[in-house]
């Protein structure tokens, strides 16, 4: 007796989902031939949650292995094709949601906790800045992904106010810049972030002053224009950024002090 050939060929095929999804099929096809059917309902019942749960699955598989735009396109074609039923669709990417928060906050934890390796708070920031950035707008919840903006911003901030502390003023505007830079984050909520830059940016006027004395006495004055260019640089950054002319008065002051000084030992020499 020769095989019937929707199971034969059910059976050469690799994948489960290939089989529940041509199962499916083939029972629709038999519903049209015998509407009612009970035996054939249930079966295709049995077939789709088949489907529904290879879909599951791979999409399940993904977010484990932090393939989270994959798991993403799994569920989106599944839902859209009728194989996986919208609820547990939005199931699924609450779960890839959730997993990408925990990832972004292992990722970020070094800059938020601080300690003495550096770079590895540098590096997870990086990491987890890259990672959000693979992740196109829509493919997590607004909810995760204003969560997941804030940590990354928290994690800037806390660095650039060790940074500060610490007076690696260079670094800290740096971060800090980084950190204000980020839309997702509200100006008042950036208020911290401000008031940090522009201490950090008078630092740097101090800093700089004493450099550019020293250059000057030993005649290096296109040295010394090179180290008030860097911070007239960050000065103007920092307006560009809404940084207002009232809060930066200080830096501009000691920036126009550091001008003058150059101006005058040009005209001496």
């Amino acid at each position: 007796m020769s095989a019937h050939p929707i199971r034969t060929a059910a059976a050469e095929l690799a994948s489960p989902r290939d089989r529940a999804r041509l199962a499916a099929f083939w029972l629709s096809w038999r519903l049209h031939a015998a509407p009612g059917d009970q035996r054939t309902l249930e079966l295709l019942d049995t077939a789709r949650e088949a489907l529904a749960e290879s879909h599951a699955e791979a999409a399940t598989a993904s977010i484990r292995q932090h393939e989270y735009g994959a798991a993403r396109a799994i569920v989106q074609r599944a839902v859209d094709a009728g194989e996986l039923p919208s609820v547990r669709g939005e199931m699924l990417l609450e779960l890839l949601g959730a997993t990408f928060r925990r990832e972004i906050d292992r990722l970020t934890a070094a800059a938020i906790r601080g300690g003495n390796d550096e770079s590895s708070a540098v590096t997870g920031l990086g990491q987890a800045e890259a990672l959000l950035g693979t992740m196109p707008e829509g493919a997590i919840g607004p909810t995760h992904r204003a969560a997941v903006a804030q940590r990354i911003w928290r994690g800037h901030s806390k660095l650039g106010f060790r940074r500060l502390r610490l007076g690696q003023l260079d670094d800290a505007a740096d971060t800090l810049f980084h950190a204000l830079a980020m839309r997702e984050i509200g100006r008042r909520r950036q208020r911290q972030v401000r008031d940090a830059l522009v201490r950090t940016l008078e630092g740097l006027g101090d800093q700089r002053a004493a450099a550019v004395s020293v250059l000057l006495a030993e005649g290096k004055q296109p040295a010394a224009a090179e180290e008030i260019a860097r911070l007239e640089l960050r000065v103007r950054r920092a307006r560009e950024q809404g940084v207002s002319d009232e809060e930066l008065e200080v830096a501009s002051s000691k920036l126009d002090q550091l001008r003058r000084r150059l101006d005058e030992s040009t005209t001496v020499r």
